[in-house]
């Protein structure tokens, strides 16, 4: 067998290992639970049924992680194991990048984690910060991700955030959809609060007049429902991961 071929086989082994690590993590849990608890042959069969499609989506995700790494830093997977294993801080990298990549509900979340992952394999002194990226794109569902681009465009505040978030049902009687997503932005450090006039404009002057009707709410918005959101520098730096530019 010729050196490349053996090259590859060991990267599919990798490959291989890596993605049943991952996926593999929580295959024990809930499915021998159910099933052990006396669940009848036929609602067995679909609980595994399902959970082995879970667990090829995972493993499906972290092969994509660990190729789209090794292309990006022009290297072979095997070397990506490699360099892991001769510096722990790349190893806690690799850690957090896999299992990231296997619970990611979209491609776009993986290549920023890949490119993250490449860096981090690349330069030995970027690791640190390319954990953090990784810790706070592992929080970032889509929704967390396009008002994060939308605040990188232009600041809003909270009513703006839940109307871009809701859509065409934003009028609607609802709970405010910044509440569910502005938390995740903030706790990451990925946005910052804009010094802005505190007062509301014509929008959520209606806004906050109408939800008085119906709720047990004020007619005006608060002090802290005013804020502007913005994206942060550290925020640009997860967009720039994800492939966005400012």
């Amino acid at each position: 067998m010729s050196d490349r071929g053996e090259s590859s086989k060991i990267g599919s082994e990798v490959l291989g290992a890596a993605a049943a690590a991952a996926a593999g993590a929580v295959l024990g849990g809930p499915i021998g639970g159910v099933v052990g608890a006396g669940a009848a042959p036929a609602t067995a069969a679909l609980i595994r049924k399902v959970w082995g499609e879970l667990i090829g989506f995972r493993e499906t995700n972290v092969e994509h992680l660990l190729t789209r790494t090794a292309a990006l830093d022009g290297i072979e997977p095997e070397e990506i194991l490699a360099a892991a294993q001769a510096d722990p801080k790349v190893w806690q990298l690799l850690q957090a990048s896999l299992l990231a990549a296997s619970e990611a509900l979209d491609r776009e979340k993986i290549e920023g984690l890949a490119r993250c992952l490449a860096n981090g394999i690349d330069d030995a002194a970027r690791v640190d910060a390319e954990a953090l990226i990784v810790r706070s794109l592992a929080d970032l569902d889509p929704v967390h991700v396009r008002v994060l681009a939308a605040l990188d465009r232009r600041p809003m505040r909270a009513l703006h955030i839940h109307r871009f978030v809701a859509g065409d049902d934003s009028r609607q009687a609802q709970p405010d959809l910044s509440r569910a997503v502005l938390p995740v932005l903030e706790r990451n450090g990925l946005v910052v609060q804009s010094e802005g006039a505190l007062t509301p404009d014509e929008e959520e002057t209606e806004y906050y007049r109408e939800r008085s009707t119906r709720a047990y709410f004020p007619p005006a918005p608060t002090a802290a429902e005013l804020i502007e959101f913005s994206c942060s520098e550290f925020g640009r730096e997860c967009l720039r991961r994800l492939g966005h530019s400012s």
